[in-house]
């Protein structure tokens, strides 16, 4: 769990914050998703159970993720242009995160 640490302290390159543990990883979980969804073998009980447990990881895993995107942003020594597209995407992030809590609950 060493990786995760590096990537809440920002440890890790921007590229690798955004595009590994941000985009590659939340699609895997949205193919998890899907997957189980989509199971015609899985009864209505287990199927509500894996999407919970799916839930409960992917939730504080994408704060782990945006932290630490937003701490590498925040350390990126490059173009300021990667560094601004960064913070733009990271308020997107914030306001989907955030309209998709308040979904939840309706």
């Amino acid at each position: 769990m060493g990786w995760l640490k590096q990537l809440w302290r920002g440890q890790y390159p921007l590229w690798k914050a955004f595009w590994v543990f941000n985009v590659l990883f939340i699609l895997l979980f949205i193919i998890a998703l899907d997957r189980t969804i989509c199971a015609d073998s899985l009864d209505t009980h287990t199927k509500a159970g894996m999407l919970l447990l799916l839930q409960f990881v992917r939730i504080p895993y994408s704060i782990v993720a945006v932290v630490g995107l937003k701490r590498s942003t925040d350390n990126y020594m490059g173009h300021a242009f990667w560094k601004n597209l960064s913070y733009l995407i990271l308020i997107f992030i914030g306001i989907y995160m955030f309209s998709s809590f308040l979904l939840a609950f309706q």
